[in-house]
């Protein structure tokens, strides 16, 4: 499986977007957002490395959950500076001078990240496509070898410094757009709205039935496999 990470960032998609200044702006607006999710991951890794008392099932738990998590934050991000940040072609030359020194800056973590080869393809199989490849009639990516042998960040070291160069990348934009960022969080918090989400009590007690329901039709197949056997 020698597969390439995928093509060259610029131009990323045969779907060009030409983006507005609207969408630039959020754009910078998710990209700081992912950068919150990735400070707690970070904290958290160094959490687990740090105590003595967590065991194997819960570091291993805690490693392949962020590692799954951050694959596909860097995905979105890789689309959100590629399609709506460096394709926007709008606004002054000031601003577009700021883009060009944000690519510029941070070039050497970009080479960094295309070291590891499969990146995107392990998120299209094994997080976004139901461990199957596509491109090969939906094939188990389980013919012929396993998960570990995608080339993606996989030890604690590795998850570290990928979540660090990450972290890096994004705290740059939301300095080099500051000002988009402070934009947008006032359009985008104007424009939100109170949650329509089910009380959470009302929720787990739907959930906790629903359990109940499933272990009873598990309890009552085992016991008609040993009625037939």
């Amino acid at each position: 499986m020698k597969e390439k990470f995928h093509k060259p960032l610029w131009p990323y998609s045969k779907r060009q977007v030409k983006p507005t200044f609207k969408q630039f702006t959020e754009s910078v607006y998710h990209l700081n957002y992912y950068l919150n999710l990735l400070n707690e991951f970070h904290l958290t890794l160094d959490e687990v490395l740090a105590s003595k008392d967590a065991s194997q099932t819960y570091r291993t738990v805690c490693r392949i959950s962020i590692q799954w998590v951050t694959i596909l934050i860097f995905c979105s991000v890789e689309d959100e500076i590629s399609k709506f940040l460096y394709a926007y072609k709008g606004g002054s030359s000031e601003l577009q001078n700021r883009i060009k020194e944000f690519k510029k800056m941070t070039k050497p973590i970009w080479d960094e990240i295309k070291e590891w080869e499969h990146i995107r393809i392990f998120r299209n199989h094994a997080l976004a496509h139901n461990l199957r490849d596509n491109r090969k009639g939906f094939e188990s990516v389980f013919n012929g070898k396993q998960l570990n042998e995608y080339d993606i960040p996989n030890s604690f070291k590795e998850l570290l410094v990928f979540i660090k160069g990450l972290q890096i990348l994004l705290m740059l934009a939301t300095e080099v757009f500051a000002p988009e960022l402070e934009e947008a969080k006032i359009a985008l918090n104007k424009e939100a709205r109170p949650s329509s989400r089910r009380p959470n009590e009302q929720m787990i007690e739907s959930w906790n039935n629903a359990i109940t329901e499933a272990n009873k039709a598990i309890m009552r197949y085992n016991n008609n496999k040993k009625d037939t056997a």
